[in-house]
């Protein structure tokens, strides 16, 4: 995105020169060739302009951008701490399972074994 806004920045600036030059060359007027000279000080002002018009723009772009870019960031950011929780806890869940199995066969009894004995006792008649 920022550099299709600097190609455009880029294309302006060059196309803008080109006006000017073609300014020069012809001297302001195709049809007669006495036209008055354009002055430094109205030179310099429409450049100053055109430099001023091309930083506005120049500005647009980049606020677009970063409006762009933060929503893409935030996104990826999401996307990125899910994949990375969702990979911990597929390389955590097969030790958790080996573990619970081998108290089990060791018979060990869990606090969570003895609630789940006492919901089952409470649960007959």
């Amino acid at each position: 995105m920022l550099g299709r806004a600097l190609n455009l920045v880029t294309v302006l600036f060059v196309c803008g020169q080109t006006v000017l030059i073609l300014h020069f060359v012809a001297r302001g007027d195709l049809s007669s060739p006495t036209t008055p000279v354009i002055e430094y000080k109205d030179f310099v002002t429409i450049l100053l302009t055109a430099l001023g018009v091309m930083i506005a723009v120049g500005a647009i772009f980049a606020a677009v951008a970063a409006i762009w870019g933060f929503e893409f960031l935030r996104r990826e950011t999401r996307e990125s701490a899910e994949k990375a929780a969702r990979e911990r806890t597929e390389a955590m869940l097969p030790s958790l399972v080996q573990q619970q199995v081998r108290f089990e066969l060791q018979g060990i009894k869990t606090s969570g074994d003895e609630i789940a004995a006492e919901m089952s006792k409470e649960d007959k008649p």
